[in-house]
């Protein structure tokens, strides 16, 4: 058997894998985006059903998978924070919802990404405690693209996350929210 792996951050995804397993993505202080697969989580009696839940700070552990698969088995779980302001209402939902795809989509798998980590860390808390701004997303995304080692100017910035058809439509929707607030 493998050694156990783990560390302090973030649940930032969440899929159903089958009728009672789901694969979570984790944005990990030391180890960056870890997905793993949480077996049995969708049973009421599973000891991962109450802590799974998006934007969590969670401390986890997990058995690393076998070959090249990038999919590992969660072990444990333990909630630090439920961050339940992130889901108080639909803008602040949307809002950490579209920060957690733009790291878990330009960050590789288990890549070092402290900097990123930290603005992420940052921007949770903003979204849960602050007042909600535009600003502030478009703050997240120029801050997050200079991290990266891409261009700061605002309309490169754009097109970058233009890039992407799911970013695109969910920068779409927290524009929108924004307008009708």
């Amino acid at each position: 058997m493998s050694q156990l792996h783990g560390g302090m951050g973030y649940i930032i995804n969440i899929y159903d894998l089958s009728d009672t397993s789901q694969i979570v993505h984790f944005f990990l202080a030391e180890n960056g985006i870890v997905k793993a697969v949480a077996k049995g989580a969708k049973s009421p009696k599973s000891a991962f059903a109450a802590s799974l839940d998006l934007f969590n700070a969670v401390e986890i552990s997990y058995q690393h998978a076998r070959g090249s698969s990038d999919l590992h088995t969660l072990k444990e779980i333990k909630v630090q924070n439920r961050l339940e302001g992130a889901r108080g209402s639909y803008p602040r939902l949307l809002v950490a919802s579209y920060f957690s795809a733009l790291v878990d989509y330009w960050l590789e798998s288990e890549q070092d990404s402290g900097p990123v980590f930290d603005l992420f860390s940052r921007a949770l808390g903003y979204v849960n405690d602050g007042e909600l701004s535009w600003k502030g997303v478009t703050y997240f995304e120029q801050e997050l693209s200079r991290l990266l080692g891409y261009s700061n100017r605002a309309e490169e910035v754009r097109k970058l996350y233009q890039s992407s058809n799911r970013l695109n439509k969910l920068r779409d929707q927290v524009e929108k929210a924004w307008r009708n607030k």
